[in-house]
């Protein structure tokens, strides 16, 4: 499974990722995700390592992330182009459709999801400042 950086998982914590998922982070640990046979909110749970190694941080897929952006109302969405995949982040705005920004030439479908997820990410948390 392709999971989010370590990064990107800490970035969605903080914009309230609150979806339960088999995996994690500690925060003053590797970048290296943590895989538990049981889905957990790990933004919300603890662990005796935590004193340790701090905060666990859950870190979904790419596509459980992309999954709960859609809950929120912000897009990422791919396409097959000429040069490659490209990404199109926006948020709907009702009737409207308001596009973010428009990401190309990337090599791959999974690139250019990742590629969306900071600045969706960037948008919800400048709507929230």
């Amino acid at each position: 499974m392709n999971r989010v950086t370590k990064e990107i998982a800490i970035a969605l914590k903080e914009i309230g990722y609150d979806v339960p998922c088999d995996a994690y982070y500690f925060e003053g640990g590797n970048d290296t995700p943590n895989i538990h046979p049981k889905k957990v909110d790990y933004n919300k749970a603890t662990s005796v390592m935590s004193e340790i190694l701090g905060d666990l941080i859950s870190a979904p897929t790419v596509y459980e992330a992309i999954e709960w952006l859609d809950s929120k109302g912000v897009y990422v969405c791919v396409e097959i182009a000429v040069d490659g995949w490209r990404a199109v982040v926006f948020e709907n705005q009702g009737v409207d459709l308001d596009v973010i920004d428009i990401l190309g030439a990337l090599p791959t479908r999974l690139a250019a999801y990742t590629s969306g997820l900071p600045i969706a990410i960037n948008h919800i948390k400048n709507k929230k400042v």
